[in-house]
């Protein structure tokens, strides 16, 4: 089918009818999807071609965020969860906050880069297909997207409710992840309340659980060997929701590490108001990658 895509994509507009156009389209869709029975290097192929005729889960009149009620954030409860592994396991407490569903997409930063005047540090950031995510951005680059983002969300008028009175009436930004933000985000799972008690949380090496599985994620034993469009890998979903946080690209975080990549500046456990979060660091100061 991906070849049926490419075929369509080299044809389009003069060769094909728009319904046949569609029609390829939610076969690709279906086809990157479908992870029980669709190995990892076809839903890949599948999600390049769907890049090509254009990927119907992002609004090109929204940036490319995901065409979803909250344009692709999705809500974290309040609560406690369990940090770090093994023996390191501790308990942090987080306020309620949203992270998006996928990575940054090279479409999404490239609406950037156009609207801002932006000149990304390396031209490479732009070359991969729109519906994969971005990579060679610096930290400073990624907090320079969210803080463009921040501020065309508060002026659009399509910004659905309540994201828009988040933005606008009570001040939230749109930022990058803390380090436990991310993992609890990405690994914690809260049980349903059983019985009248509260069920206990539980946490996961992985976000599907505690062995790893190439069909989940792209890594190096999966085989593909470079990026792949967000959301060809639904079987590695966590437990909120979000795609792509197991594998596919490092990630940034908020949160300081420290001048010494082999030693933390900052001790365990986490305490989110030590200064780690501080934004204002100069480049002398490593970031955590997840």
């Amino acid at each position: 089918m991906a070849l049926a895509g490419d075929a369509v994509a080299d044809s389009w507009p003069g060769g094909v009818t728009v319904e046949c156009k569609d029609a390829v389209v939610q076969v690709l869709l279906g086809t990157m999807r479908n992870w029980r029975e669709v190995k990892p290097a076809l839903r890949a192929a599948a999600g390049r071609a769907l890049a090509r005729l254009g990927d119907p889960r992002f609004r090109a009149d929204g940036w490319f965020l995901p065409d979803e009620d909250w344009l692709g954030f999705v809500r974290i409860p309040a609560g406690e969860f369990l940090m770090g592994e093994d023996s390191e396991q501790h308990k942090v407490s987080l306020p309620e906050y949203y992270i998006a569903r996928y990575p940054v997409t090279v479409a999404q930063f490239r609406a950037f880069v156009r609207e801002s005047g932006h000149e990304p540090r390396d031209e490479g950031s732009l070359r991969d297909p729109d519906n994969h995510p971005v990579r060679y951005v610096t930290w400073h680059e990624a907090i320079k997207y969210c803080n463009w983002l921040t501020e065309k969300l508060r002026e659009w008028q399509e910004t659905p409710q309540p994201l828009r009175t988040l933005l606008r009436g009570e001040g939230w930004v749109i930022t990058l992840p803390s380090e436990a933000e991310w993992e609890k985000a990405a690994s914690w799972a809260e049980e349903q309340r059983s019985g009248g008690a509260e069920g206990r949380g539980k946490k996961r090496r992985y976000p599907w659980g505690d062995e790893p599985d190439p069909n989940r994620a792209n890594y190096d034993d999966t085989g593909i060997g470079t990026t792949s469009a967000v959301g060809c890998f639904p079987g590695g979903a966590s437990p909120y929701g979000m795609e792509d946080l197991s594998g596919n690209v490092w990630e940034w975080t908020r949160s300081l590490w420290g001048k010494d990549w082999q030693k933390s500046d900052f001790s365990y456990p986490y305490v989110r108001d030590d200064g780690r979060e501080d934004l204002q660091a100069g480049n002398d100061v490593r970031r955590v990658l997840r």
